[in-house]
């Protein structure tokens, strides 16, 4: 049989693509897409800063901040998973679909920040678990006081030392 003769017959074939019976599990370990538990994000942008091939944005707003993942950029390293100071990412245990084009995965997140006890206004929060981080003991005046927007914070501070010099001028 000539080079042409097997030439011609696979043309007359078409393309013939064998699939396989199942997809072949991942190993131990396996380290896929980043997922985020949105709850959990406070939008600290640790992840970001993290991710050596910036496949991770976050954009902060007035009211709210945007995190973004593109794996298309990702290299699955895990850096932001373990930056993440309140557990808010894992990676997926799975293959990630197949996709065609850069960005089809890609997505895009926006949460609100939450809101000042004192005024309302929305605020980067200190959430239990950085709380913990930071102190070792926390008091419940300072509980009440990080809920507090850092304008508020500083009026509840004003507040407090006005009581506590005129309690001492009164003990005189």
């Amino acid at each position: 049989m000539s080079i042409w003769e097997i030439l011609a017959e696979n043309l007359r074939q078409g393309v013939v693509t064998l699939r396989y019976p199942q997809r072949v599990p991942p190993p131990a370990r396996y380290r896929g897409l980043v997922q985020i538990e949105l709850e959990d994000c406070v939008g600290c942008a640790s992840c970001a800063y993290v991710c050596v091939s910036a496949a991770i944005h976050v954009t902060e707003e007035r009211e709210t901040f945007c995190w973004s993942y593109d794996p298309a950029k990702c290299t699955f390293c895990g850096r932001c998973v373990d930056a993440c100071p309140t557990s808010a990412l894992q990676m997926q245990a799975e293959c990630p679909p197949i996709y065609h084009c850069a960005g089809a995965l890609a997505v895009t997140y926006t949460r609100a920040y939450p809101r000042c006890e004192g005024c309302g206004k929305p605020f980067k929060v200190a959430t239990q678990i950085l709380r913990q981080r930071a102190y070792t003991e926390v008091s419940g005046e300072v509980e009440t006081l990080l809920r507090l927007c850092p304008v508020c914070r500083q009026k509840e501070a004003i507040k407090s030392m006005v009581e506590a010099r005129r309690i001492k001028e009164a003990t005189r």
